[in-house]
């Protein structure tokens, strides 16, 4: 029932948070105070970053790390830590600007290098079977403390230097450490913003629910006014004999009847009685409209199809365009008027199939079917699937991005939503093949056109089109 357009907005959305929030390394400052020993500590610390980039067998200037095997052959080259080191803007900086400094230590790779393999740290590390960052950035501390610092190769390359002291060394390494478990720190929003996403969608799920016992709450409220007209002080004739019709609704008791709706709605804490003064509005355009009018008018009982009919037409025509609606679902949660574009489309299909999928209790109550969650277990994953490639690949997405940008316009003045909805796009067409291009296109499309500048619907449509024409001849995508 949670489909996946909705879904892809809310994983667009998420993303869009969470790369605005996310910054990979939070680099210690340089120091203050260049004192002789502050300096040498600070050169340390980059220049042990450095080298454990290079230990993977990466660079980030270009030049290629000589003594330790490159690329697969590498056991560190697939690790998270490096790479991560490697692909941050701001640690890139850094070591093209002192690039000179730190590769003096390029000497002591090789050792080092067999050194981590041969440790019992390196090794408890390789035999977990699915290890988490957090082992990982555990394995890299250790590994820095009791490998590369007691290592000969690499102290003797750093004596040399005039300013060497045993305390510098020892901050350097302290501040690798310290950098390293801000990463850990850093990337445990990743794991957040998964629980996030799943929250987002539950939230969606509790809109299609609270929209099924919006018609509960509204029979219940009028049925109220009605008992309260009788006891006034001088009750009309319609007073002492109201038309009950509405307050009678057979649809309206199938959903009292739905345990799956009140059990839920219990559970979340979904339901209407926070908002008397917006019900209150709610109703009363509900009960001075031409669709109330009609059917209160028609002589004789209504039946279960033409009950379900009122309050299809109810929900479509007045109470989903309402203001009064749109007011209150702001007031429960921020995304809930962008979710109903597609959970009230939901709802109402609801309505309009309770005929054909009603079902009765052992008390021969009629009871409404409600959707599931998810279609299948395959949508389930679909968002956590399409959130996770995007934040692994969203650095060779940007470039693949920027590479039909920078010619005809500046990669930095392009609004970051339409940078974020190009990732999830992209990312979709990569890794979901058996989705058609076209269904992947024009969902992106839309997305940028409904929330991001005017022409970002055009704009987008244009770059993931070239994008995809690149994948394609590249044999990443055949679709």
């Amino acid at each position: 029932m949670i489909n996946r357009t909705l879904i892809r907005l809310k994983v667009v959305q998420l993303l869009y948070s969470y790369l605005i929030a996310r910054v990979d390394f939070r680099l210690l400052p340089e120091p203050a105070r260049k004192t002789r020993d502050a300096v040498w500590s600070y050169e340390v610390y980059a220049s042990l970053l450095m080298f454990i980039i290079e230990l993977s067998g990466r660079t980030v200037d270009g030049r290629a790390p000589k003594g330790v095997p490159s690329s697969n052959a590498n056991e560190l080259y697939g690790l998270r830590v490096p790479k991560a080191l490697a692909e941050d803007s701001a640690v890139k900086e850094l070591m093209m600007r002192d690039a000179d400094k730190m590769r003096r230590l390029r000497g002591a790779l090789r050792p080092v290098y067999n050194r981590i393999l041969n440790s019992t740290v390196f090794g408890d590390f390789s035999r977990k079977r699915k290890p988490t960052l957090k082992d990982e950035t555990t394995m890299w501390q250790v590994v820095m403390t009791t490998v590369v610092a007691r290592s000969p190769e690499l102290t003797d390359i750093l004596k040399g230097d005039e300013r060497h002291t045993s305390a510098g060394l020892e901050k350097g390494l302290a501040m690798v450490g310290e950098t390293l478990e801000d990463f850990n720190q850093v990337n445990s929003m990743l794991t957040d913003a998964s629980n996030q996403l799943e929250a987002a969608l539950m939230k969606s799920f509790e809109l299609y629910h609270a929209m099924l016992l919006l018609p509960v709450e509204l029979t219940r409220m009028r049925a109220e006014q009605l008992a309260a007209a009788k006891n006034k002080y001088l009750p009309s004739h319609d007073d002492l004999n109201p038309n009950t019709r509405f307050i009678e609704n057979k649809f309206v008791e199938a959903l009292r009847a739905t345990p799956e709706l009140e059990a839920f709605c219990s559970e979340r804490g979904v339901g209407w009685s926070a908002d008397f003064y917006g019900m209150k509005d709610l109703l009363e355009r509900v009960v001075t409209s031409p669709v109330y009018a009609q059917y209160m008018s028609t002589k004789g009982e209504s039946t279960f199809e033409e009950d379900c009919e009122l309050w299809r037409r109810l929900l479509r025509d007045i109470i989903i365009p309402s203001d009064e609606l749109a007011e209150m679902l702001e007031g429960k949660s921020v995304y809930w008027n962008d979710d109903m574009q597609v959970m009230g489309t939901f709802v109402l299909k609801t309505v309009k199939q309770a005929p054909k999928e009603v079902r009765t209790d052992e008390k021969g109550n009629r009871i409404i079917e409600l959707l599931p969650m998810y279609k299948d277990d395959e949508d389930r994953r679909f968002g956590p699937e399409l959130f996770a490639a995007a934040v692994d690949h969203r650095l060779e997405y940007r470039a693949l991005i920027d590479k039909y940008v920078k010619d005809d316009w500046d990669p930095e003045r392009i609004a970051f939503m339409d940078v974020v909805v190009m990732l999830t796009a992209i990312a979709e067409l990569v890794r979901f093949p058996q989705i058609p291009l076209p269904v992947t296109m024009n969902e992106y499309t839309e997305i940028a056109a409904d929330y991001s500048m005017p022409r970002s619907g055009q704009f987008v449509n244009g770059l993931l089109y070239s994008v995809a024409q690149e994948l394609k001849s590249e044999g990443i995508i055949n679709k």
